[in-house]
This record gives structure tokens, sequence and C-alpha cells, in this order.
């Protein structure tokens, strides 16, 4: 059974309440779906921010076009196309010009379905003696996204089993976007990533002091890792990384804390930046360090607002020094 199917459908409108103009859709071979997808998956890892939900109870169109399609009651072909036709028309609300490929592709093996908007990239290429224009796939530039764990899905249980990225860019069509798809949000990223923290913060304080910095490390890289795949964190997973001395004293931790965090935490990034790392700017000073340098090469004393480098990078050193020279000759 091939494990990607993708096809690539372009969507166009030239003016803001214009007709928006459909193409039959490119079946690409399957080597070349292999690649362009997992380039796609790649980046759309890395975006945020993310949201995560599931489908909408009251907007169904596109779910029952996926349950058709699993079921065997319609075609890859027919599906896209089914539903590039519906967002058309949830497209066609918005007073908006637009020229994008919709690229949707079905990854078998591992049971997800992609569905990315890609605006047309132009190049210069020679043709013989003459240069011509030619349009390329530029993966990097994702501008909004769905991904959907079909197994997830399957389990019919409370996890959530649908991604959304909207880029900042996007926002005159993101409304439109994620009505048409039937995306709804379940998870508050930040406050899940702000309880499963604070319980590190905690849980870290009650051992033994000479442990506590690189155990608090250990954890944070965990999340960090995670968070760089786009992947929520599992708690049993973070359990299996501890030492053998902290894994069943943080077990025993979330039986008996008053507000544990969920099992599968879907990481915010954004607050997870902001808790490994400080950093602060005005228009003249642009400061910022690891939260692990706090109290060792960084001292912030609050009583005089004053904030004391003791470990100045060498780079800096040889531009102060370099600079402080020029200033006596």
């Amino acid at each position: 059974m091939t494990e990607v199917k993708l096809i690539v459908h372009r969507l166009t409108r030239q003016t803001l309440d214009g007709p928006i103009s459909l193409d039959a859709g490119e079946h690409l071979a399957t080597g070349l779906s292999l690649s362009l997808l997992k380039q796609c998956h790649q980046t759309f890892r890395r975006l945020q921010p993310k949201e995560w939900g599931k489908f909408s109870e009251t907007n169904v169109a596109v779910e029952a076009l996926m349950h058709d399609y699993l079921a065997d009651q319609q075609s890859f072909v027919s599906l896209t196309r089914r539903l590039s036709e519906h967002m058309s028309q949830y497209l066609s609300d918005c007073e908006q010009s637009f020229d994008a490929w919709l690229l949707m592709a079905h990854d078998t093996l591992q049971q997800q379905f992609h569905c990315y908007w890609l605006p047309p990239m132009v190049s210069l290429a020679l043709d013989g003696a003459r240069v011509v224009e030619v349009e390329h796939f530029d993966t990097s530039q994702i501008k909004a996204g769905f991904l959907l764990d079909l197994g997830e899905k399957a389990q019919n249980n409370d996890q959530p089993y649908l991604q959304c990225y909207m880029a900042y860019g996007m926002r005159a069509l993101a409304k439109a976007l994620v009505d048409g798809f039937g995306f709804e949000a379940a998870v508050e990223t930040e406050n899940e990533t702000h309880i499963l923290l604070e319980n590190l913060r905690t849980f870290v304080a009650t051992q033994p002091e000479t442990e506590q910095r690189a155990l608090h490390q250990q954890m944070i890289d965990v999340c960090l890792e995670h968070d760089k795949i786009g992947a929520p964190i599992e708690l049993q997973a973070l359990t299996d990384r501890l030492p053998d001395s902290a894994r069943d004293a943080f077990v025993e931790f979330l039986g008996q804390c008053d507000q544990p965090p969920p099992e599968r935490v879907h990481l915010n990034r954004q607050y997870l930046k902001r808790y490994v790392r400080f950093y602060g700017r005005t228009r003249d000073l642009s400061v910022s360090f690891s939260s692990e340098q706090l109290g060792r090469g960084v001292t912030y004393v609050p009583e005089e607002d004053i904030l004391y480098i003791h470990q100045i990078p060498e780079s800096l050193k040889k531009q102060l020094k370099r600079y402080l020279h020029q200033e006596s000759m």
C-alpha cells in the first residue's frame, strides 16, 4: 500500500471580492510526495504558535469527508477536490485576494492527514539562452496548516487530535480557514505549560540541594526536546528520563500535589522560552541570559535595581577592550 498520497490544488482570487479559481489538482509521484511531505512536516513542527483541538461538533463537513474517505466511500482525489471546494466557499466571504497552493497529503504509515497553505514562489532559471520565471515550492513558507492525527482520533478519547497553525500575516483569511476546516481549540497550552513547570520547580526543591540544579536542567531539557519536534510531552516519558534516585519520588510527588499536570502536556513554546531564558530590551540596550545563570554568572539585586554580570562572554569582552583602547588614544 502506498505510504503517502499527495495532491496539490491551487486557489486563486485576483480581486478582493472576485470569484475563486480552483484548479483540478496535481497528483505527485510517490517519490516526490514523500520528499515534499517530509519537508512540509519538518517546517510545520517548528512553527509557532500552534493550537491543539478537535473537529467542531457543529461544523462537521470536513470530518464527514474524512470519514467517507477512510471508509473507502470516496477516493483521495475526490476527497481533496471536495475539501478544496468546501474551503473555497468559506474563503469567498473574505474580502481578500490570494494565490496559494493547498497541499493535502495522507501518510498511511504514520496515520496522519496534512493540509498546508503555501504561496507560490517565483525564481529565475535558464532555458537554453533565455532567462525564464519558474514557480516552485518553498516549504519554509507555510502560512497556514492543519495536521490531523487519525490514529489518535480513532481512539475516541478526550485527547486532542488536530493541530492548527496560522501565520500572523494570515489574519484576514484565518477565520475562514479555521471555520472551513471545522477546527475547534480544546487545549490552553500556556496554562498546561505553566502547571507543569511550576510542579517541576516545586519537586526539584524537595530533592537534595547538591542535585537540584542538574535535576532541574535535565527535566527542562526533556521539555525542550519535545517542543523542538512539536510533540506533547507524556509525564511517563519525563519520569523515565529521570535518575533512579528521583524517579519514584517524582511519581509520589505527582500523586500528592494539589494541581497535577495532565498526563499529556501540550507545550507552549513562548511560555517555555520565557521560563528558560530571561530577556528584555530598550532602544539602546538588549539583555538575554539563561535562567540557569541567575545566581551564578548573573546576580540581580532588586533593592538597588542593579544587574551584575560576573561572567562576561569572551567576544563581548574583546569588543569592550577594543573600544576602551581606541577611546584612550
